[in-house]
């Protein structure tokens, strides 16, 4: 269930996250409280569920950080409820509330250890042995803004408890045949197609143009031409890697990391392990406390029913789970670990011997380990120049001392447009790991400078030169440059209407074999029939464009590989009947899949208003998509 509320939190369509936010506001942090008008501590209220101006806070928080994350656009909570979204968010607890209700009616309540499973399975809330972390799970609690853990897990239960009922509500979903019977039909037709390429010799070639040519070909592009506002920026940005110095390593700090890692370095190391199992993680947790008490592995075993011990004897390099193999070849012998889920089945692991293979010699290794031993001090001292670093930003001294103290290098760059693109080369890596402060330069003044950049292990900050204003530079500026450029536009314009015209006789009667052999195209006769579950032997934009056209008619398709080309269906097949079962089957359980998840989305799918999420037609046009992916994949 973890798995699909990830999946859920980073759907486009999600207004409203039901669990494992991750929000960085508090509730009311920074903006007034739309709902501070309602009164009472529950405003929803259905049985004895009820929800307030807490929880509405915290699902429009994560509304307004949707909407800057898909758009960019910032939302005030005022802008949302004039938008209609504060009423939405009440509507969507009504729903929530009322559903609850009914469940209680019914019966129907997740167990805590239903909701035990999903902490367990969630990777950020278990430490490196796999044991549970009550510390990360309340600290979660209290940033996604529920006033403790208790009602944290209780969120989770109605969370469990909603999924039970769709899936009861949908267990006998039937998709009706009026709606598979288009579907197979849509998904079963097959194509008969023809192609014809152009080849090097099919186009005359186009002779060199004179200056007036490129002249006038310049005029009448002069708008392709125009350069946007561009700013000119200095800098800093450095990482860890600009500290890395081998030379001060010794060989005696190498011989001892060597020492320290020998077990990293020995292969064909086998290890006898005891493993416990049991259906209960709380008998596998009994036998660990005995054994961690002093008692034997086997009389631990004998006193707690229910737990299974195997003994076997692994090699690292044969460990199907690496995770696991990891632990096991890093546990002191007689140290038992766990327990922890392995193929979902509650284990303790215990070493109780170690056989020794082959180690690698400390001389093949040496300048690895050199290297890795600096770049460890390289990550220490960019932790430590952390602090002189901000104190000298927040001080306004200029970019080129701060470097001079750090000892790093200063960026000066072209001048940049908003994408970071200057006008001789293009773009430049500098802003793809700080597009905000990128964004930030073209909201400055000249002098003025970003917010200190701390992303990915790279800090930094840039200083606004200069601004330099739009222009369109002269025809002597670009001269270079227009002759290749006419002679591609020319080209294609030729092709373009030789093309065209080749679709024109087609269109009138004439065969395109016969059309393509006379104009000097490549005609190809493909065997294989088209279909709609795209065929990797073809390119998507020939099959994209042979399901365009009706059956008999020609038109100019443009593959980025292939170049452009006529296509033409020369027949349409329907579905063959012999696979027509096969295909509603498949078509059902891909229609009932995308509804269960539609449905799933129960709390966002009435939050559709703003055009970021899309809507549920979007949803709908969607499905067709996911069934010839799933068909094309073979899977059901």
């Amino acid at each position: 269930m973890l798995t699909g509320m990830r999946a859920f939190a980073k759907s486009k369509w999600a207004i409203v996250l039901l669990a494992l936010l991750a929000l960085a506001l508090g509730v009311g942090v920074g903006i007034s409280n739309p709902f501070a008008g309602v009164t009472g501590g529950g405003f929803v209220q259905a049985g004895d569920h009820s929800f307030g101006t807490r929880d509405a806070n915290r699902f429009l928080n994560q509304y307004i950080r949707n909407v800057d994350r898909e758009t960019g656009e910032v939302l005030s909570a005022q802008q949302a409820a004039q938008d209609g979204i504060t009423n939405q968010i009440v509507g969507v607890l009504q729903q929530r509330a009322a559903t609850l209700a009914y469940a209680d009616e019914m019966g129907v309540k997740a167990s805590p250890t239903a909701v035990a499973k999903i902490f367990a399975e969630a990777p950020r809330f278990r430490d490196a042995l796999g044991m549970i972390q009550i510390g990360e799970i309340e600290n979660f609690a209290f940033n996604e803004s529920f006033r403790d853990r208790a009602e944290f897990e209780e969120y989770q239960r109605d969370e469990v408890t909603l999924g039970y009922l769709e899936q009861s509500a949908l267990a006998g979903l039937a998709t009706p045949q009026v709606l598979v019977d288009p579907l197979v039909d849509w998904v079963g037709e097959r194509r008969r197609i023809s192609y014809a390429l152009l080849t090097e010799g099919t186009l005359p070639e186009i002779a060199d143009p004179t200056e007036e040519e490129l002249r006038a070909f310049y005029e009448e592009r002069r708008a392709a031409f125009e350069q946007p506002e561009r700013r000119a920026i200095t800098g800093i940005l450095y990482s860890p890697q600009d500290f890395v110095d081998p030379s001060p390593i010794t060989d005696e700090m190498v011989a001892s990391a060597y020492e320290t890692r020998i077990r990293s370095y020995t292969t064909g190391e086998s290890r006898e392990i005891v493993e416990l199992t049991s259906a209960s993680t709380a008998s596998v947790q009994a036998v660990v406390d005995l054994v961690k008490q002093g008692v034997g592995v086997e009389e631990a075993v004998s006193r707690v029913d229910g737990v299974s011990q195997t003994v076997r004897t692994v090699m690292a390099d044969e460990m199907a789970d690496p995770d696991y193999g990891s632990l096991i070849f890093g546990l002191p012998v007689d140290e038992i670990a766990g327990p922890f889920p392995i193929d979902e089945t509650p284990t303790a692991v215990m070493v109780t011997s170690v056989v020794g293979g082959e180690v690698q010699p400390l001389e093949e290794v040496a300048e690895e380990l050199r290297v890795e031993l600096a770049e460890q001090d390289a990550a220490r001292a960019f932790n430590t120049s952390s602090e002189t670093f901000y104190d000298l930003v927040g001080a306004g001294v200029p970019i080129e001392e701060i470097a001079a103290e750090l000892e790093l290098p200063v960026i000066t760059l072209m001048p940049i447009d908003r994408n970071g693109a200057s006008e001789r080369f293009g773009q430049t890596v500098t802003f793809r790991d700080a597009p905000d402060a990128l964004a930030q330069l073209f909201a400055l003044q000249p002098g003025d400078t970003t917010d200190v950049v701390e992303e990915n292990d790279l800090r930094g900050v840039f200083r606004l030169d200069a601004v330099i204003e739009p222009r369109t530079p002269s025809f002597e500026e670009v001269r270079d440059e227009l002759e290749p450029i006419y002679l591609s536009v020319k080209r294609t314009e030729q092709a373009d209407e030789l093309l065209a015209a080749v679709v024109a006789r087609v269109n009138a009667g004439e065969e395109l074999n016969d059309v393509a052999a006379e104009v000097g195209l490549q005609a190809m006769n493909p065997e294989q029939l088209a279909t709609r579950p795209m065929d990797p032997n073809m390119p998507n934009a020939l099959l994209s464009a042979a399901f365009s056209l009706e059956e008999g008619a020609a038109s100019v398709m443009r593959d980025p590989q292939a170049g452009p080309m006529v296509v033409m269906v020369r027949e349409v097949q329907p579905i063959d009947p012999e696979q027509r079962p096969q295909a509603e089957a498949r078509v059902q359980s891909i229609v009932r899949s995308r509804f269960r998840r539609t449905c799933s989305n129960r709390s966002s799918s009435r939050l559709t208003k703003r055009s970021t999420f899309g809507s549920m037609q979007t949803r709908s046009t969607n499905t067709s998509t996911a069934i010839l992916k799933s068909l094309n994949d073979g899977r059901t």
